[in-house]
């Protein structure tokens, strides 16, 4: 009895310190410099991007991610003022979303080589199909 007791007592501990280091580790922001080199590398491994077109997109993901980091920012502080979205703003915010995926999507196929364009949207469908079924999780190194 001792034992099992000693037993769930280890396990509820490391259960609970790991869990705390993975809040721990979800909580740094990466700026959008950083996620954009993240991003970059990740297509340039899956593409195999030369220079050229590995500078083009990260410009185009800095950017990107520079209005995402903003967009976290506004909601935020509508959170903390705890004002609420009109339904024109959640209308003009989804709208514009959508014109920026477009756009992206139209850059990178003037970027990538029509080869390299299909496996991107291919990547980018299976990803989303994974997403919405709530299985796509992003690979994170926890140490």
């Amino acid at each position: 009895m001792k034992n099992i007791t000693k037993f769930l007592v280890a396990v509820l501990l490391l259960t609970g310190s790991t869990h705390l280091h993975a809040q721990a580790f979800k909580k740094v922001l990466l700026t959008p410099k950083q996620k954009a080199t993240l991003q970059t590398k990740r297509m340039a491994l899956l593409l195999d991007l030369n220079e050229n077109q590995q500078d083009a997109i990260y410009k185009l993901n800095e950017k990107r991610a520079v209005h995402q980091r903003e967009f976290q920012e506004t909601v935020k502080q509508r959170k903390l003022n705890n004002i609420k979205p009109t339904s024109d703003e959640i209308f003009n915010v989804k709208l514009n979303h959508l014109n920026s995926q477009i756009a992206y999507k139209k850059a990178m196929e003037e970027i990538l080589s029509k080869d390299q364009f299909e496996k991107w949207k291919k990547y980018r469908i299976a990803k989303l199909k994974h997403k919405q079924k709530g299985k796509f999780k992003t690979k994170r190194m926890c140490r």
